[in-house]
């Protein structure tokens, strides 16, 4: 678990960064001996998390004109896996030591495709399309490593180990996991109502154990035996209604006056809208890993933009109604609600609001505050221009602010889903790392 500094923090460090191939790729990741970064040109840099300097670089060599690296993640012993893509060339996972020495190298997809299935490794296409997912820890000395082809072509993930490749895969995109249960998607219909399907398998022999439409609903995490889902549907739904109902009274309207158009037309589009706002709340839904069943439920008022936890036994919420957002808490194995703190008014209302300029909740979402961490006693969010820590319990004291050197926000790291913000900022023991393009700061603690 993170633990955020209580007081002030001061600045450690600031120091060029490598650029990372995508944004979703930024996020500093935690090892035992600092942070590693990946970079755009199929690189990882090990950096010393107290001063920023870095400890090694990783250079694979190149296949191809076009590659990345994957967010890397801590193994055993100090080691790492750094997962490789190299456009229509290979799809590989190096083990890596502390110093940087690349030991084993595994090829997810190799295996189906010595049997002649098409893995999309070799897309022959323009530019690349294949986005690799964040790795996950399996049972025994196996890993979970998950990629996609241009989003809705195709899905895929496998269990692996170094010493015997393939265990199991899956047509699914990989979402979250706990210890024994890997939840994924499958791929959604193109042109269809059809979003895919929620698919949970055993991760020690990838048996299929529940399944759920996963149509307006986001995957939040993982924890406690529990994944967390959003899910948004009665929302949808009632905006759909409403736009049904829009659409007959203004067949009425243009039979009064036919010539209604240009911003006429678009000002009464808006205010027949305005008549019936959408009041549906968003639910958060907490599933029991093992079996699917709803463990808990939690109404939140108007739309989810930032899910985080559990941490200090919360399940912590940014929920945004109208202009004003507050940071909601609920107890993890309940989902009873342990009260809100308000993060202010003024924010961009959400597509939803017929008079918001924002036409989609991807880009909307990423102007919202966004939570950065959850520990025993505080609450870490950020807003576009600031880093905010608050306690956890009541009463919800704002223990300090700091100003952002630069935006350090980017993709959600799961690029299925744009409904949910994270920035690119990851909290360690008393410090906080920070990413924005090439550059990279440490904040917290100085021992």
């Amino acid at each position: 678990m993170p633990r955020l500094p209580l007081t002030e923090p001061e600045l450690l460090f600031s120091s060029q960064a490598p650029r990372s191939w995508s944004g979703f790729l930024e996020r500093p990741v935690i090892a035992e001996q600092g942070l590693l970064l990946a970079g755009d040109d199929a690189s990882v840099v090990g950096v010393d998390g107290a001063t920023g300097r870095a400890i090694y670089t990783l250079h694979v060599p190149l296949e191809a004109t076009d590659a990345y690296a994957g967010l890397p993640m801590p193994w055993n012993d100090g080691r790492a896996l750094v997962p490789v893509y190299q456009k229509d060339a290979s799809l590989k996972v190096y083990d890596v030591s502390p110093a940087g020495a690349i030991g084993l190298v595994d090829a997810p997809g190799a295996e189906e495709e010595a049997r002649g299935n098409d893995m999309r490794i070799f897309g022959s296409d323009g530019s690349c399309k294949l986005f690799l997912m964040p790795l996950a820890r399996a049972s025994d000395d196996h890993y979970l490593v998950s990629w996609l082809y241009r989003q809705v072509r195709f899905y895929r993930t496998e269990c692996r180990s170094f010493a015997r490749g393939l265990r199991w895969g899956s047509e699914e995109a990989m979402l979250a996991t706990t210890s024994n249960v890997v939840l994924g998607v499958t791929v959604p219909v193109r042109g269809t109502d059809d979003r895919g399907t929620l698919v949970a398998r055993s991760i020690e022999d990838g048996q299929v154990l529940w399944s759920l439409g996963a149509r307006s609903r986001t995957v939040a995490g993982a924890g406690a035996g529990m994944f967390f889902v959003l899910d948004r549907s009665a929302r949808v739904a009632e905006d759909a209604a409403r736009k049904i109902a829009r659409d007959e009274e203004l067949l009425e309207a243009l039979a009064e006056e036919p010539a209604l158009m240009g911003e006429a037309l678009d000002s009464l589009l808006r205010s027949l809208l305005a008549q019936r706002p959408v009041r549906a709340p968003s639910r958060i839904v907490a599933l029991d890993a093992a079996t699917g069943i709803v463990r808990w439920e939690a109404q939140v008022p108007g739309d989810v933009v930032s899910i985080a936890g559990p941490g200090g036994g919360m399940l912590a919420v940014v929920g945004v109604a109208g202009t004003a957002a507050h940071l909601h808490r609920f107890d993890a194995e309940t989902g009873a609600a342990r009260g809100a703190s308000s993060l202010g008014a003024g924010w961009p209302g959400s597509p939803f609001d017929p008079w918001s300029g924002r036409l989609s909740f991807e880009l909307w979402s990423t102007e919202m505050p966004a939570i950065v961490a959850v520990d025993e006693h505080a609450i870490a969010w950020s807003s576009p221009e600031a880093l905010f820590v608050e306690r956890l319990e009541e009463p919800f004291t704002r223990l300090w602010r700091w100003t952002l050197p630069a935006p350090c926000r980017a993709f959600r790291p799961r690029v299925l889903d744009r409904v949910l913000n994270e920035p690119s900022i990851s909290v360690g023991d008393g410090r906080i790392y920070l990413r924005d393009g090439w550059s990279l700061w440490g904040i917290g603690e100085r021992r």
